[in-house]
């Protein structure tokens, strides 16, 4: 029988975005320039919206993160992975590729491929993306549990793009295939254009396209995983970027564009370069709505290194939304940290910000490994102080579900010094510490005064509510890990 698709790539859910998912596109693409028959959707938002206005949606949530299940929402769950199922099988591929953006995406992932296993046992299935690897045990005890139960053929660690094709073409001993050692992609600028053909722009309430220009990062945090993924900061020139953006925008009538990078002015010559390159265009359009505008994820660089020039160029370039990793108000703790600003630096960014019309998204840690309750108690009275750049130039503090340590990561490796004790459970932010007297139960409690604070001060807090309820369930000791 002729096969409709070779492949078929699809996200997994769950992914609390109203954006697309790049993954599947940016494959796509690759696959294509090897005349490899694809086709690349994003599962994650078509569920989404079955989910969303569900009468049962707080439980089909829960079970997708959790694994927990209301009697009540059995048979919806059931005719949700069977929906899944039939969007892939009804394109009669011979592969599927499962891309898990985040380790939220594992509980769905292994009931989604054992129900492919059941109804269409002749695919072959692959899987890959961040969210394959990141547990608290080991970076591979996922795919490996999943490979030894027959459930997958294969996975795939690290830069997707040559080592899928390279699968499809029967290298089957490429670096990265069944195996978590990998190569990088040699030269960002070789990649194709993302190909998002076929997507249905109509599921989405931010209709937005995903593209990268760079990979790792140029700061090395305590906390963070990047540098195990991407050892090498790489990045694309801002010529080749510009120029993506204005294809993406023939093809597509989308003119909001929104970059996957840990950081979009790691390189400051080529950021310069790019947002020069917007500016122009963007002042050579007759009508407003013809820019092109932007959002992205941004480092607070010293004064003298990112200057108001700077800023009023970003501004013009089409930037709308920052989202800017400050992990914390206290600036001895944000040292610890590695993050290479002061608090006067933070404040020169927001007062360009409000003076040049840009948004931005502060990340927060809540509980860092060195914070104290006299620390908290800083970051309480820095909210207090700064109640001025509320709304503008800050439209919204993500302050996450509490600090995970990751393996692999700086606080990993000296958890014995900082007298850091991980839990039993797999779920990443349960430690406690002797240094500080933190324990889960007292952050999330942080968490909570810190979102009320916010509140009174007229900021926007937010958290992800997908990570909130596998961690308030974990504190509520209903969470038991392989349950």
């Amino acid at each position: 029988m002729r096969k409709n698709s070779q492949i078929v790539i699809a996200t997994v859910p769950w992914v609390d975005t109203n954006s697309p998912i790049m993954a599947p596109a940016a494959l796509k693409s690759c696959l294509q320039e090897n005349n490899i028959q694809s086709y690349a959707f994003d599962l994650n938002a078509e569920v989404k919206q079955l989910v969303e206005n569900h009468p049962y949606r707080d439980s089909i949530l829960k079970f997708f993160l959790t694994e927990q299940v209301d009697q009540r929402a059995k048979k919806s769950i059931k005719d949700i992975i069977d929906f899944m199922v039939d969007r892939i099988i009804s394109h009669d591929p011979e592969w599927v590729g499962l891309s898990l953006l985040t380790y939220l995406s594992q509980i769905t992932n292994f009931w989604l491929c054992a129900r492919l296993r059941q109804r269409a046992p002749e695919i072959k299935i692959i899987i890959g993306g961040p969210g394959a690897f990141v547990t608290l045990k080991s970076g591979n005890s996922y795919v490996a549990a999943l490979k030894s139960q027959n459930l997958i053929d294969y996975y795939i660690s690290g830069d997707g793009e040559s080592s899928m094709v390279a699968l499809m073409q029967g290298q089957t001993d490429y670096p990265g295939i069944n195996d978590i050692n990998w190569q990088q992609i040699p030269n960002l600028n070789d990649l194709p254009i993302p190909n998002y053909d076929d997507y249905d722009w109509s599921l989405y309430k931010n209709k937005q396209i995903r593209l990268v220009g760079s990979r790792g990062c140029v700061r090395d945090c305590t906390f963070c995983d990047v540098h195990e993924h991407w050892n090498k900061f790489q990045y694309k020139s801002g010529e080749k970027i510009f120029s993506e953006i204005n294809s993406l925008k023939s093809k597509y009538s989308i003119d909001v564009f929104s970059f996957s990078d840990s950081l979009v002015n790691g390189n400051q010559k080529e950021y310069r370069h790019l947002i020069t390159r917007l500016a122009d265009f963007n002042a050579s359009q007759n009508s407003i709505k013809d820019r092109i505008r932007w959002t992205g994820s941004f480092i607070i660089r010293p004064m003298d290194q990112m200057k108001e020039s700077d800023w009023k160029l970003t501004a013009e370039s089409g930037a709308e939304i920052l989202s800017v990793g400050v992990e914390s108000f206290v600036e001895h703790i944000r040292y610890h940290i590695r993050k290479k600003f002061s608090n006067a630096d933070l404040e020169f960014a927001l007062e360009m910000g409000a003076k040049y019309g840009i948004k931005m998204h502060l990340l927060l840690i809540v509980g860092y490994a060195t914070e104290t309750q006299k620390d908290f108690d800083a970051q309480l009275k820095w909210v207090e102080n700064h109640k001025r750049f509320a709304i503008n130039p800050i439209n919204l503090v993500q302050i996450g579900s509490g600090l995970g340590i990751l393996p692999g990561t700086w606080l990993d490796r000296n958890k014995d010094i900082l007298k850091i004790t991980l839990g039993n459970s797999e779920v990443m932010q349960d430690w406690s510490s002797e240094l500080t007297g933190t324990t889960p139960k007292i952050r999330m409690e942080w968490h909570h005064q810190m979102y009320e604070k916010l509140k009174e001060c007229k900021f926007t807090p937010s958290y992800m509510h997908d990570n909130h309820v596998l961690i308030e369930s974990y504190i509520n000791g209903k969470y038991q890990t392989g349950s």
